[in-house]
């Protein structure tokens, strides 16, 4: 057994002492001997002596002994005190030491060959393992599961056995989530082991994350119709994706580490070569190119090349091919269309090479293809619908309707990516206009009615009556994305239902949050398409965008504006059993919103049965009657109704009103009826019919059975409440009526005196519009452009005239200027008719002096009412006069130096506006350019920037581009602190302003005069 090293040193000085007290009193008594020996010559040792040389001793002892204990207990004390420090030293080293172990990610554990736990780290951070107190002295079998821990046992054997250490991974079931771990086990003592285990789920999430997202971009790559490809260094390619090597007539192993000069032709390699250059100086660009195909043929590509950075250092090039031949045909097609076509398509494509303009660019070129598009459209449409009004066969009708339907659906697809392109661009903007938001989704069934019931679907619409329902937002924009969501639920729903319902979420002061839900029986949609349906001409299957059709934008288009209205659109479905899109809008409450509508106080406590074989509409149905107050039984069939009706007859506790549901199988509403009216006791029983449209006729046939009124479904609420308080003989009952009014107003003006001028430039919607208002009895004549309709007015006085916008020769715009312009024709009604129909066209062209607005392709029913609408207002003087005139002041033509639609689009269409704003903007400019020659002789260059924005800005404002560019070429090198070039850059901009100057002074003349 080891010593202690402090305690033998204290035995040590101990018997010190006694030898040195020993050896003192042996001294003295003998010197005591010697002197007497000396003094005496012999030695008498008395028994007094002895005992005075044995007292001396003692106290000699005694002294040396208390001294050598006095040290001892010194030096015991001593021992103590650094005992007791040496153990505060080892405590706090044990304390900094568990510490630092419990503040390490890792866990560290300390087991026994038996696998007990001796010690335990790091659990501090380990929410999944037990505390120290609770593990230490057990065994892993006490705490693991039993595999778990014998897996553990024979790991901890193997280390101990081998003295090598094992490495490993493993995973703990949690109640809600799994945790992966790494651990390694390595010797410690003879018998014992160190056990270090660390959490990496969340190294393994990331790293799965990455890895999928690392497959994701090879997908993307892989799969993009675009070729793409790596080159290194040397000009080889390390990579390429399949579109390059099927574009080229290679395989992918074939052009792999094959050099560039393969693929491109000698003729063509000074542009790659250049190309390279740029790439080293770390520049992307795009440019037009040859390649060769592996059979001989060439194709030609637009190629984006850019550079390959590794550490800062360019490491080769990644190139992408775009096939352009298809677009470079239908260049080559173009250059034989008509000169106006042939202008827009140029116009739009060299706007489109300009980054700085794309969108400018997309707008006129979507606008372009629209009136071109919508021209021949009213042709087919127009000519098609003349020739149904027409006696046919049944084959002819048949082939015509599927003409007409198919017209439709074209003119649907144009709308659509007409409203994405919009979207897109970020020109589509909101109204903000007070409406009755339950009106809004009601009138879906007026809308969407006629398609449900061509399907035999049962349409249904629920608002929440607690909710409140005057708001302010765009209410065109938000039925267009239920009459698409709805639209959509019928197309994909062959037998069943489908249900609206609009529920308050929340409510403030001064929002309303409204979630709307839009429920069907249809074919439903797997759980990894619902992701898939949102995107941009998708749809869950492509099976059915051959089954069904569509262009698969009304989706995108749907979510982007209920985005764009603080929501969000989402879908819940399951495959084969439904769908429910479900959307949410934040809405401004208007000031004046009363609470929610408590429903009529004469309703209160009606008892109402209400007959309806669908579950939903019951249920309608009765939460609308309840949050009335009224006292709601319902029944599922005819035959179930009767029986209640007997039962509440026999208790003298008969039912206020009965609301009977038309269509029901096996006894329906009409034999319903006839049951209650002949049965003793019900004949005076009100009862409110609730037909769809297409049996409302036969309701109305059988008045004989006395029913109290009528409400078409999908009900309505005010509908409702009117026919339950007809019912009660509240209110009058309404004639009735099978729904077909007269479109035209009653304007006592007879059609044939009024005589119309048609200007029109294409000859087929001239004769359209002549065979469609000559069979509606009006006059015409026929102008091909304004210049001519002009000459006609001078000769003939017209009552009315409908005017194209887009002619040769004269537009229709500069034609209504001059109309308006002489005094005997200001009060003529114009009526646009054009192709244009992206965002603020109507407005423009009422601003121009038009008074009405017909878009292309032009419909009888919608031609005619605003015919009507205009003869109405001239025979009873009953709406505003005509818009001014438009100043005489022309409005410049469009070109590279000045275009002012966008700043007459922003002033809506005040030329005169425009033209002095125009005018400060260049007095205003010579100032700045003034401002700028200084701050660049000063070498200034945060002024140079300052004002060459300012300039900038306002150049764009007044659509004078050319100067807005040049501004902002001063204005970056002001940014950059770069002013070398500062002094051409401002020539430049100087010449472009002068040029600005010299064009708009014949306006600016004619503003001055005013």
């Amino acid at each position: 057994m080891e010593k202690d090293p402090q305690k033998s040193k204290l035995s040590r000085r101990f018997l010190t002492h006694i030898r040195m007290t020993i050896a003192a009193w042996t001294i003295i008594v003998g010197a005591s001997f010697l002197w007497d020996l000396y003094s005496h010559k012999y030695v008498i040792i008395t028994g007094e002596k002895f005992r005075i040389a044995v007292g001396i001793g003692y106290i000699l002892l005694w002294i040396l002994v208390s001294g050598g204990i006095l040290a001892l207990g010194r030096q015991w004390k001593k021992t103590i005190d650094q005992l007791h420090d040496t153990m505060a030293s080892l405590q706090q080293t044990e304390r900094r030491q568990r510490a630092l172990l419990d503040a390490i990610p890792d866990l560290l554990f300390v087991f026994n060959r038996e696998g007990r736990y001796l010690d335990v780290g790091g659990t501090a951070h380990s929410p999944i393992y037990k505390q120290p107190e609770e593990m230490l002295g057990k065994t892993l079998l006490d705490v693991l599961p039993k595999d778990l821990a014998q897996e553990r046992l024979a790991l901890i054997q193997k280390v101990l056995d081998t003295g090598e250490p094992q490495s490993f991974e493993y995973w703990i079931p949690l109640q809600d989530e799994e945790r992966f771990f790494e651990g390694r086990i390595v010797p410690g003592s003879p018998d014992e082991v160190l056990f270090i285990t660390r959490d990496i789920t969340e190294k393994k999430e990331a790293a799965d994350k990455l890895r999928r997202l690392k497959e994701f971009n090879e997908s993307i790559v892989q799969r993009v119709s675009e070729g793409i490809v790596v080159q290194d260094l040397d000009g080889r390619f390390s990579f390429v994706n399949p579109a390059a090597a099927e574009l080229l007539g290679y395989t992918v192993e074939e052009l792999t580490g094959q050099c560039w000069t393969t693929i491109v032709p000698p003729d063509q390699r000074q542009l790659v070569k250049q190309a390279d250059e740029r790439r080293k100086a770390g520049i992307s660009d795009h440019y037009e190119l040859e390649l060769l195909r592996k059979d001989g043929s060439r194709v030609i590509v637009l190629t984006s090349g850019n550079p390959m950075l590794v550490d800062g250092e360019y490491a080769g090039t990644m190139a992408v091919f775009t096939d352009i031949r298809a677009q470079k045909e239908a260049e080559a097609a173009l250059e034989n269309a008509n000169d106006e076509l042939e202008y827009a398509v140029l116009r739009a494509n060299e706007l489109a090479v300009a980054a700085e303009k794309a969108n400018q660019a997309k707008s006129e070129f979507l606008a372009t293809m629209s009136h071109e598009i919508r021209t021949p459209m009213n042709g087919i449409i127009g000519m098609t619908e003349l020739a149904l009004s027409t006696s046919l066969t049944a084959e002819q009708r048949e082939y015509l309707t599927a003409v007409q339907t198919s017209a439709e659906a074209l003119l649907g697809i144009i709308n659509d990516i007409l409203d994405f392109s919009k979207i897109e661009a970020g020109k589509l903007e909101l109204e903000e206009i007070d409406f009755d938001l339950r009106d809004t989704v009601e009138k879906l069934g007026d809308i969407l009615s006629p398609r449900a019931l061509e399907k035999n679907l049962e349409l249904l619409i629920y608002v929440e009556p607690t909710a409140i329902t005057a708001v302010r937002g765009d209410p065109l924009r938000l039925r267009q994305i239920m009459v698409n969501l709805v639209g959509n639920a019928i197309k994909f729903t062959d037998e069943g239902e489908v249900r609206v319902e609009a529920k308050m979420l929340n409510a403030t002061d001064d929002t309303i949050e409204m979630k709307i839900s839009v429920i069907d029986t249809g074919i439903g949609i797997p759980e990894e398409k619902q992701t898939l349906i949102f995107e941009t001409f998708s749809q869950a299957d492509s099976t059915t965008t051959r089954k069904y059709g569509g262009t698969g934008l009304g989706l995108a288009i749907s979510r982007q504006l209920v985005e764009m209205m603080g929501g969000s659109l989402w879908v819940e479905s399951e495959y084969g059993r439904g769908s429910v899109f479900n959307f949410t809008v934040l809405l401004t409450r208007q000031p004046t919103a009363l609470a929610p509508d408590a429903g009529d106080e004469r309703l209160r406590d009606i008892r109402v049965l209400v007959v309806d074989d669908n579950a939903s509409s019951r249920r309608i149905l009765a939460s609308t009657l309840e949050a009335w107050g009224c006292p709601v039984e319902e029944a599922a069939d005819g035959t179930q109704a009767l029986r209640q009706l007997e039962h509440a007859l026999d208790a003298g506790n008969l039912f206020d009103v009965v609301l009977l549901d038309v269509q029901m199988p096996q006894m329906n509403g009409i034999e319903v009826l006839q049951t209650i009216r002949q049965t003793d006791g019900l004949g005076s029983l009100p009862v409110v019919m609730l037909p769809m449209v297409n049996t409302l006729r036969e309701v109305i046939n059988r008045r004989d059975l006395a029913w109290a009124d009528y409400v078409t479904k999908p009900v309505k609420y005010a509908e409702l409440m009117r026919g339950l308080l007809v019912a009660i003989g509240a209110e009058e009952a309404k004639e009735p009526t099978d729904g077909a009014e007269d479109a035209d107003p009653d304007i006592h003006i007879s059609k044939t005196d009024v005589e119309i001028l048609l200007v029109e430039d294409n000859e087929i919607n001239r004769r359209l519009a002549v065979a469609m208002l000559e069979r509606e009895g009006y006059r015409l004549q026929t102008a091909e452009n304004g210049k001519i309709a002009l000459a006609m007015l001078e000769a003939h006085p017209f009552d009315l005239i409908l005017m194209d916008v887009q002619m040769p020769e004269m537009n229709g715009l500069e034609a209504t200027a001059a109309i308006r312009a002489n005094p005997a024709w200001a009060d003529i009604p114009i009526i646009a008719m054009t192709a244009h129909a992206l965002e603020g066209d109507r407005e423009y062209f009422i601003s121009a002096g038009m008074n009405d607005y017909v878009t292309k392709p032009i419909r009888t029913k919608e031609v005619t009412a605003a015919i009507a609408r205009q003869l109405t207002r001239i025979a009873t003087d009953d709406t505003p006069a005509p818009p001014d005139a438009p100043e005489e002041i022309p409005i410049p033509p469009a070109n590279d130096i000045l275009d002012p639609s966008g700043p007459l689009e922003w002033f809506g269409g005040d030329v005169k506006t425009f033209a002095e704003l125009l005018a400060f903007f260049l007095v205003e400019a010579e100032g700045y350019l003034d401002d700028l020659s200084a701050a660049i002789a000063g070498d200034d260059a945060h002024a140079v920037t300052q004002i060459a924005h300012k300039l900038k800005g306002a150049a764009a404002n007044m659509g004078a581009s050319q100067v807005q560019y040049a501004a902002f070429a001063l204005e970056k090198m002001g940014k950059a602190g770069e002013l070398a070039d500062a002094p051409a850059a401002l020539e430049t901009l100087r010449d472009e302003f002068s040029s600005l100057k010299n064009y708009c002074q014949p306006y600016m003349l004619m503003v001055n005069t005013e």
